[in-house]
């Protein structure tokens, strides 16, 4: 990318204009934790108050704390496109003209200006799956189902592990040997859905590989560009694991089955750090 730059003769370069993704605690998932917790505790004791006062009021308290999570910085931009040079040329594109970046600018770009580009790009990228043919709405109802519930488990869910992580979720998991879940009509809207998600790559193919009952299962990644319009990390650690009638019924219901979802991984003990969640195929 500096290459690029210094051919279109540009004064600064990846350094001097965007700079390294620093986050106040650490990650930008521990951060998006921490300032959903400072969000709700502040809220609560400007209670009272106008909504908007509230808002505005507990907006600026975390601005000047630092612990606004904003999306910023080249590791995360690499994250974001995972890695496509075609969608950070693009985003970089939109960033230098919304931020008015000139060849002679050396000024590193503001974080949080750099999160308004990005939050917005990311946006219209979920915006477009209403537009797909055919399957474009019931594809936008399950990446709105599957980011929301990612958002509250990343936010609500008690911490996992010895250090304490946020619940960081943007993998399912398809156990293709659970129960005699091998007879699959492959011309059924389900089977059709799971193939189109991934023909517009809207969940990456992760690769088949053995789950945690060593059965043989699919594995695929939301993809990273649409994380930012739902304020959720772009590292995964947990998955969603279903088997293919539970599938059929998540896409039946998108956001019934993920509130469900959520509700029963909220409410679970986890006494080992690690949460995973068996349904029957009756639920």
């Amino acid at each position: 990318m500096d290459n690029r730059l210094r051919m279109c003769q540009y004064r600064g370069d990846v350094d001097s204009l965007i700079g390294e993704s620093e986050y106040s605690n650490g990650t930008l998932e521990r951060t998006l934790r921490l300032e959903s917790e400072l969000r709700k505790d502040g809220t609560k004791k400007t209670g009272g108050m106008p909504p908007s006062v509230v808002s505005e009021e507990v907006e600026k308290q975390l601005t000047e704390d630092g612990v606004v999570a904003y999306y910023h910085g080249w590791e995360t931009l690499c994250n974001l496109c995972t890695g496509d040079v075609s969608n950070i040329l693009e985003l970089l594109n939109r960033m230098f003209e919304d931020c008015e970046v000139t060849r002679e600018s050396e000024q590193r770009i503001l974080p949080r200006h750099q999160d308004a580009v990005i939050q917005n790009f990311s946006l219209q990228y979920v915006s477009k799956i209403k537009g797909i043919a055919k399957y474009g709405e019931r594809m936008f109802e399950i990446v709105d189902a599957f980011g929301n519930a990612a958002k509250r488990l990343l936010e609500d869910r008690p911490l996992v592990g010895k250090r304490g992580e946020p619940y960081r979720l943007i993998r399912i998991e398809l156990d293709e040997a659970d129960r005699g879940n091998q007879e699959w009509n492959k011309d059924g809207e389900a089977s059709e859905l799971w193939k189109a998600l991934q023909r517009y790559c809207i969940f990456v193919d992760a690769v088949e590989s053995r789950s945690i009952r060593n059965t043989l299962s699919s594995r695929v990644l939301f993809r990273r560009i649409f994380c930012p319009a739902f304020r959720i990390g772009l590292v995964n650690s947990e998955c969603w694991r279903m088997s293919k009638k539970q599938w059929e019924a998540f896409v039946s219901d998108p956001s019934g089955r993920a509130e469900g979802f959520v509700k029963a991984s909220i409410a679970e003990n986890v006494s080992d750090g690690q949460k995973r969640i068996q349904w029957s195929d009756e639920d």
